[in-house]
């Protein structure tokens, strides 16, 4: 990590000279950055080496800038917000609970796992778990208007 953008390609620098003395290659092509906290308060010093404007390079390629990157099952971004992380979080457990509650279902009423979900919730008139809480956030926003 660096302060500046002449920072990092001196950093990657010395990474290609200790990777060529023990006989490691990168792949410059899955390598990316990321500028974090573009708004912080940062001293003149850093600013003025920041005036380096040329493309960061990694053996010989010219490193590509990411908006967001998954690394260790985390999604970062720019921001530094952690949105991305948490909508992709709560999309993957509203659709496991999805797959659960039909699996559920199936084995209560001795289905087979290959049987259809969707169909098997109309035949029975259950309302899926997905629908169920958006229906509960619309009564509750209508409830909300209500009350102004």
């Amino acid at each position: 990590m660096s302060e500046t953008r002449k920072g990092l390609q001196l950093l990657l620098k010395e990474t290609e000279k200790i990777g060529r003395d023990l006989g490691i290659k990168f792949n410059p092509k899955k390598t990316n950055i990321m500028i974090f906290n573009r708004n912080c308060k940062r001293t003149v010093r850093s600013k003025k080496e920041d005036g380096w404007q040329e493309s960061i390079m990694f053996d010989g390629e010219v490193i590509k800038e990411a908006g967001n990157i998954k690394y260790l099952g985390y999604e970062l971004d720019t921001k530094n917000n952690n949105k991305m992380h948490n909508n992709n979080k709560i999309k993957t457990e509203i659709n496991d609970l999805r797959i659960t509650e039909g699996n559920i279902i199936k084995r209560m009423i001795g289905v087979s796992d290959r049987c259809r979900t969707r169909n098997l919730f109309l035949a029975l008139n259950i309302t899926p778990t997905k629908t169920f809480i958006k229906n509960s956030k619309t009564e509750f926003l209508i409830r909300l208007i209500d009350n102004k």
